[in-house]
């Protein structure tokens, strides 16, 4: 028999593989990227989005930071790289390297996609109350934040 803590967990559970089960999150992306008339795949578009947030970053610490092998990551960049959304530049401390870089359309297209994407969220939580709004906001990042700090801790 299940506690009141282990039922909550499997309820956490099922609610978290839902958002991946069904390709939820795919299809969320390329609603999103239809609306707003881009054709970038996904998982180049999480690359590209890491890029113009952390700015000029070498291709094996984006795939540290992604959690990714750095074959997967270029393999990603290479296909936002021929659409023009991203370059590569020296990097002005070590000149075997590499950084990459966003270009100014390649900002454009991930500020594209992110406001389609905060439209439909907030579609998605348009019945909501502000409490319930905001306890979701600050429940889910307490939670990512402190998964991500075990996991770093702990699991590494």
């Amino acid at each position: 028999m299940l506690t009141t803590t282990d039922q909550g967990l499997e309820r956490f559970q099922q609610a978290m593989a839902g958002l991946f089960r069904h390709g939820t999150l795919q299809r969320l992306h390329d609603h999103v990227a239809s609306r707003a008339g881009i054709d970038c795949e996904r998982a180049g578009f999480l690359v590209m989005r890491r890029v113009v947030s952390e700015g000029p970053i070498r291709v094996t610490d984006l795939a540290h930071d992604l959690g990714l092998d750095p074959s997967t990551v270029s393999r990603h960049l290479r296909a936002v790289e021929v659409r023009g959304w991203v370059r590569r530049v020296p990097d002005p401390g070590d000149r075997r390297a590499a950084l990459v870089t966003a270009t100014k359309s390649g900002e454009r297209v991930v500020a594209r996609l992110e406001t389609e994407r905060r439209r439909v969220l907030a579609s998605v939580l348009a019945d909501w109350d502000q409490a319930d709004r905001d306890a979701l906001f600050d429940l889910t990042e307490r939670f990512a934040a402190d998964l991500t700090d075990h996991v770093q801790r702990h699991l590494t």
